[in-house]
């Protein structure tokens, strides 16, 4: 490479570092990167404690690799939060592919991103090939090195883990689960003899300071208040538990809880029963959903926090979607807008339409007088240019969409 060419090219990396240093375009840079990431694996975001150490490994690996991006010696130090997602991907019991896909897409995604960023290049700059070959090589590198440090930290963390109990029943739990167990004597006998072949519930019990002791205390409750015959607890996570509960029973029942969980962070999600291997399966599956939409949902002391799947069925199976979307934005119109007025009409809507469209219990629901509910009601129906009783089902439907996936846009 000339000298002329080393010049251009030492110019176009110091713009190119004052402009990515930025906050604001290390913002959008993060947001890409953890988005691009929890599309290919969705269940990074589901999990608070992994989502969080994800954000921050992005961040701090761009920072890092933007500050010995134009140093003459490549040099490679993983960032602390890089140890801390694959310790915390170890302790949820995910395979290392975990680890190493996170890096592989992030690859994907720097390389795109570079690509994009270098064809911009005036050749007056630098040679465009010349800031590619750097970058690709400078972008392998690190990403190469990460995988490497990363997957020993977590092959480190699994070893200390791997002799526990506790561990080796979540890893045959994730086996179940993935479907790559199939004989239920087998089955049962790893769980500890419990019997997958009949019909149970599962549960996800939550509690961000909840510790493990804590969250199998709660188990044990819920399993007293229906009183199932066997139970299986297992913790993917910090302050988090999967539960499984053997019986013919009523789980609504659960909902005698809420008086011991109304003081605490804690709350629980209530797959529907279901029979045998497949129902293990496909109860805890509607119970994770379930979990998801809790965890979206703005927190109201006034609501219950035990949630069954029957509950948010609708609002589990229509996702966010561009088509679904579109559908909240054609029914709701002005009322989609994130504006105080336009969030109390809503307020009332749900509250009126949760309650069989009884104005009183509306009213006691939001603490305010039924004329204010009637008179809120009028405003909406004006904005809405159509009585609120010929919307009915796709008023209810658009609304809590909004509520639970746009109320903090």
């Amino acid at each position: 490479m000339s000298v002329e060419m080393e010049t251009g090219l030492a110019t176009w990396l110091a713009g190119f570092l004052g402009a990515e240093a930025q906050p604001e375009m290390v913002r959008k840079w993060v947001d890409r990167t953890y988005t691009a990431i929890t599309t290919e694996i969705p269940q990074l975001a589901r999990d608070e404690r992994l989502a969080a150490a994800l954000h921050s490994a992005v961040e701090q690996h761009w920072l890092a690799f933007l500050h010995n991006f134009a140093q003459p010696e490549f040099e490679f130090r993983l960032v602390e939060s890089g140890r801390t997602l694959a310790v915390e991907i170890a302790a949820a019991g995910l395979p290392v592919e975990v680890v190493i896909k996170i890096y592989r897409v992030a690859q994907q995604d720097v390389w795109a991103y570079g690509t994009e960023v270098i064809q911009q290049i005036s050749p007056e700059v630098c040679s465009q090939s010349d800031a590619l070959i750097y970058f690709w090589d400078r972008a392998g590198a690190w990403i190469q090195a990460a995988i490497d440090v990363s997957t020993s930290i977590y092959h480190a963390t699994r070893s200390k883990q791997s002799a526990t109990p506790e561990i080796r029943l979540l890893g045959a739990v994730r086996e179940v689960l993935t479907g790559d167990a199939s004989d239920p004597r087998r089955i049962s006998a790893h769980l500890g003899g419990y019997p997958v072949t009949l019909k149970q519930t599962a549960l996800v019990l939550e509690g961000a300071h909840a510790d493990h002791v804590t969250l199998e205390r709660l188990a044990g409750q819920a399993a007293e208040a229906v009183g199932a015959g066997r139970q299986l607890v297992v913790h993917p996570g910090q302050g988090r538990a999967w539960a499984w509960m053997v019986g013919t029973f009523d789980a609504r029942r659960l909902n005698e809880l809420n008086g011991l969980l109304s003081s605490t962070d804690m709350s629980i999600s209530v797959g529907v029963t279901a029979e045998g291997l497949d129902g293990f399966i496909m109860s805890h599956e509607d119970a994770v959903a379930t979990h998801e939409i809790v965890c979206r949902a703005p927190r109201d002391p006034r609501q219950s926090r035990v949630t069954f799947y029957e509950d948010v069925e609708l609002s589990a199976l229509l996702a966010c979607s561009p088509r679904v979307d579109r559908f909240v934005t054609r029914v709701l119109g002005q009322l989609a807008e994130n504006d105080g007025t336009m969030e109390k009409l809503r307020e009332t809507i749900a509250a009126f339409l949760d309650h069989g469209r009884n104005v009183d219990e509306a009213a006691s629901t939001l603490s305010v007088h039924r004329n204010t509910v009637r008179y809120r009601l009028g405003q909406a129906e004006g904005v809405l240019a159509i009585p609120i009783a010929k919307l009915g089902a796709d008023l209810e439907v658009a609304l809590r969409h909004y509520q639970l996936f746009h109320s903090g846009d």
